[in-house]
């Protein structure tokens, strides 16, 4: 059984939240946001680039980040898209579930998503949606203490510990994010959690 304890203490940091407050304006995401989705309408149908762009921007923008202790009274709580939505805010955690589940309903594969637990800035335990698809031979960080999608490469800040999905648990090996597979998401307790209050 994998059990990793994400640390609270990462979302009440006072750094954290000015870096929330972004240096760049709502405005400007917005444009910028805009300008991607055009510039990623020259891709294949097969691309899901514009549909993932739009998502990672909805939810960073409309969603406030605040620790389980705030919101829900216990120390690790995986919230459902609908939860994460009836109380506005939520941990990275709930923010990568919720692209990842808002995903899937437009269409993206399951095999093109996975969700990686990663220490950020050496030392603080976060979650991230990663996204890979047909048209790129990377994974891309959907985050969001970071709102701009880059690749794994481009984010020295983050050091990949473990990622998952529906086909497995896999750790990092010869320089792949998706490396070697270690287990089955069964092992994953709060995933099992997470699908029964969804079903």
């Amino acid at each position: 059984m994998i059990n990793v304890k994400i640390h609270n203490d990462f979302y009440t940091r006072k750094d954290f939240h000015i870096s929330m407050n972004r240096k760049i304006s709502l405005f400007s995401y917005t444009i910028a946001a805009t300008l991607l989705q055009l510039s990623f309408s020259c891709y294949s149908v097969e691309s899901s680039w514009a549909t993932v762009v739009s998502v990672n921007s909805y939810f960073n923008l409309n969603y406030d980040v605040k620790d389980d202790i705030t919101l829900w009274n216990v120390d690790d709580f995986w919230a459902t898209p609908l939860e994460f939505k009836s109380k506005g805010a939520g941990d990275c955690e709930d923010f990568a579930i919720a692209k990842y589940f808002r995903l899937l309903e437009l269409g993206v594969p399951k095999s093109s998503l996975a969700f990686s637990y990663v220490t950020l800035n050496e030392n603080l335990s976060h979650m991230v949606l990663i996204y890979k698809d047909s048209e790129e031979k990377t994974w891309f960080v959907l985050d969001n203490y970071n709102p701009e999608i880059l690749p794994v490469s481009k984010r020295p800040d983050l050091h990949f510990i473990y990622s998952f999905n529906e086909d497995g648990v896999w750790v990092p090996d010869k320089g792949r994010i998706i490396g070697k597979l270690v287990s089955q998401i069964e092992t994953i307790g709060k995933w099992r959690e997470l699908l029964q209050k969804i079903k």
